[in-house]
């Protein structure tokens, strides 16, 4: 797989730009635009103890499997995406796809 354990990395998709990261051997999709101020989630950090990244602009948190702010200014949540790997591939599909 393209993403090593403990990093994230924003791809384009039909859906928009989102942001893969890959966690204790899961995957997690979230849009890669920061609800606070449009930056990108790919570049903040992962957080060590929590399943969550900090945006590098203004250091919201977001909870990587609900989408949900954990730390401000951010209030709105981003929206997530399911996620798999298959045959090496990542594939990502809006949450409401079978």
């Amino acid at each position: 797989m393209e993403i090593p354990d403990g990093e994230l990395r924003a791809f384009e998709t039909p859906m928009g730009k989102v942001a893969v990261a890959h966690l204790a051997n899961q995957l997690f999709a979230v849009a890669d635009t920061c609800t606070h101020e449009g930056c990108s989630l790919a570049e903040g950090d992962l957080s060590d103890t929590d399943v969550a990244v900090e945006c590098p602009c203004h250091g919201s948190v977001f909870d990587l499997a609900t989408g949900e702010p954990l730390e401000g200014p951010a209030t709105d949540p981003v929206s997530i995406f399911f996620v798999r790997e298959t045959d090496g591939w990542v594939e990502v599909a809006p949450q409401d796809a079978p």
